[in-house]
């Protein structure tokens, strides 16, 4: 009787012990940045419609958005499904883009080797302006509604030292072609008086 007790405690405590890995292996994957899909893609692309980009392979994390206060200014699209927890719950992974599902847009993605190699340059800057790039971009995950035909994202624009955005923006789908549909600007990086930035938007 004794053995047959013993040897259900062994599978129990064997089951219990694969559980564990398993769960903390999930937790893991979960933590860590993967591929973008197609339809996400979509949606970044149609964030710059008309502009030359920059942008950097991989997603604003949840913490990131976190320094800033997101829930105002989200709150303020009058939209019930765009929240900051919604935004928030979206970027608990992170993703990584493709620049070849982001054509046509004239999108370019860098990865920080890449950016380690020309950010040294003299005037490299200068030179980004003169070929028509607006600085470099670092965006969000996109979150959906529940029908995915709604989506908001939280993009950073940095254009030099004191020189810089952080915005939301609101997208619809429309005749299968996302659209932007509203934004709001959280913070703006200018000097102040002891030097600090970025500074939040008051108006």
């Amino acid at each position: 009787m004794f053995r047959e007790y013993k040897a259900v405690l062994i599978s129990v405590a064997v089951s219990l012990l694969a559980f564990l890995i398993f769960f903390v292996a999930l937790k893991h994957v979960a933590g860590t940045a993967g591929p973008g899909t197609a339809l996400e893609h979509r949606v970044i692309q149609a964030v710059f419609p008309d502009e030359k980009i920059l942008l950097y392979n991989k997603s604003v994390p949840a913490s990131g958005l976190q320094g800033h206060d997101i829930a105002g200014p989200v709150a303020t699209l009058d939209d019930p499904f765009a929240t900051a927890e919604c935004l928030l719950q979206a970027n608990e992974t992170g993703i990584e883009l493709d620049s070849a599902l982001l054509q046509p847009a004239e999108i370019t993605v860098y990865d920080d080797d890449w950016y380690d190699r020309v950010s040294a340059l003299r005037g490299f800057r200068e030179t980004l302006y003169s070929e028509g790039y607006f600085g470099l971009v670092h965006i969000s995950r996109p979150c959906f509604n529940e029908s995915y035909d709604k989506a908001v994202v939280y993009l950073e624009r940095d254009c030099g030292p004191e020189c810089g955005s952080g915005e939301i923006v609101l997208l619809h789908l429309k005749d299968n072609h996302w659209v932007r549909m509203d934004q709001r600007i959280i913070w703006v990086a200018r000097a102040g008086a002891d030097g600090e930035s970025p500074a939040p938007v008051t108006d």
